[in-house]
């Protein structure tokens, strides 16, 4: 088992798509490596992408 990965999501209005890659990636991760981290970034999206990101960050205890 690797120690550590940095996972990055390169996104553009998504806002229909991230809360289930960011959960997928979640539930994936833990069995993959002991550290990581999950790198989203928002390419100025029109929709409500970056404010999902951002209510999912405040809500994440990590």
């Amino acid at each position: 088992m690797k120690e550590s990965l940095s996972v990055f999501f390169p996104v553009f209005n998504e806002e229909e798509n991230i809360e289930l890659v960011v959960k997928s990636a979640l539930e994936s991760l833990p069995s993959l490596v002991k550290y990581y981290e999950i790198i989203i970034v928002d390419d100025g999206s029109q929709n409500k992408t970056g404010q999902i990101k951002e209510e999912h960050w405040k809500s994440e205890n990590r």
